[in-house]
């Protein structure tokens, strides 16, 4: 694993990032059987400031990404955001031209 972390902050360095562990997430993808193989500790990665902890969801630009990138939570959360705002509308009242 500290191959993986180390590989990770030479890119980052590379390209004038620096890595916060206490700001950053790891998501691993793969098939479902794929992850089941991989213990806890195998999907950790340990940074000199911290421990990189994985997430089975992250958002991106928006987006939300699962690990098996099947976009099912983008899309629940889709949903749910046009309900809220639909429930807003209804709430304000239409106001017809």
């Amino acid at each position: 694993m500290l191959d993986r972390a180390s590989s990770i902050r030479q890119w980052s360095s590379s390209h004038r990032l620096k890595l916060n562990a206490s700001k950053s997430e790891v998501i691993w993808l793969d098939s479902r059987q794929q992850l089941s193989n991989l213990s806890a500790d195998d999907r950790t990665l340990i940074l000199p400031d911290g421990a990189l902890k994985p997430t089975t969801v992250v958002k991106n630009l928006g987006v939300y990404v699962d690990e098996q990138m099947t976009m099912d939570y983008n899309a629940r959360q889709c949903v749910k955001t046009s309900f809220y705002h639909m429930r807003r509308i209804r709430q304000i009242g239409y106001v017809g031209l």
